[in-house]
């Protein structure tokens, strides 16, 4: 669906905006608090528009340059590792070296697939790229997964896309985009963002809530880390009452990191 006369930073941005729209009306369809619900975590939403516009921009040209066969295998197989290389160095993660060890094998394994493939194009800049495409899906999916435990998933991917949309909005100004509006490019950037809306859905974290026990309400979400289990609770007097804030208590416990009452605060 990328023809090559097409810039495909543009068909990145596109597929942005579109997706941006879709689920920007399920979020205001399915919650009732998206303007509210940026405000509970600002930093890690623009950090991750941000991250899903790198991922984005990185790919297409990635599988522009080397072609879809490296440059697919590469992205999907480098994020699992690079997300792993996050948490084991820098969040002090445990009981990551076998997940990293089965992920490393399994890019390699694909990549050496492709690469004796007929169709590769093999290119040190396409490689270079779908590593960076890679490095942001992960970096985008260890922002999510902390950002689902403050908003719904459907808020979570609204914000996120819209962000991502605003910050590629300079490839329009910089690269030829009139084709967009023929005919047959606007099935095929539809087509790709309904796609990616389905693929962002299904892999979205749904909060399931367990029950509500007088001022708290119990909750689990499935992160890349397992099982989350969680408490949170409101305040229940404010002072002064004009200050209104929708701050929040959180107790989580976290069965594979061997972590109980973790206490976290949203202002």
């Amino acid at each position: 669906l990328i023809p090559d006369y097409k810039e495909p930073l543009v068909i990145g941005a596109v597929r942005l905006y579109l997706a941006a729209f879709y689920l920007l009306l399920i979020s205001i369809v399915f919650d009732k608090d998206l303007f509210s619900s940026v405000f509970q975590s600002p930093a890690l939403i623009v950090c991750s528009g941000l991250f899903m516009m790198l991922y984005n921009m990185s790919f297409f040209a990635a599988v522009l340059i080397s072609g879809v066969g490296v440059g697919t295998a590469i992205t999907i197989g480098s994020a699992p590792v690079w997300a792993l290389l996050f948490e084991f160095f820098i969040l002090k993660s445990k009981h990551r070296l076998n997940k990293l060890f089965g992920a490393t094998l399994a890019v390699m394994g694909i990549s050496f697939l492709m690469l004796f493939g007929d169709d590769t194009k093999w290119s040190s800049l396409g490689v270079s790229l779908a590593l960076v495409a890679g490095l942001s899906y992960a970096l985008y999916s260890l922002c999510t997964s902390r950002i689902v435990k403050k908003i719904s998933h459907h808020n979570t991917a609204a914000w996120t896309f819209l962000i991502a949309a605003f910050f590629s909005t300079p490839v329009f100004i910089f690269y030829p985009s009139s084709w967009i509006i023929s005919n047959e490019a606007i099935y095929h950037l539809i087509f790709l963002g309904i796609f990616f809306i389905c693929i962002t859905q299904l892999s979205a974290q749904e909060i399931k809530k367990i029950g509500k026990y007088k001022d708290w309400e119990a909750m689990v979400v499935m992160d890349d880390d397992g099982k989350v289990c969680f408490a949170q609770s409101l305040p229940i007097l404010q002072a002064p009452k004009t200050n209104k804030r929708d701050a929040k208590l959180f107790v989580a416990f976290r069965p594979n990191d061997n972590i109980k009452n973790e206490v976290s605060v949203t202002p």
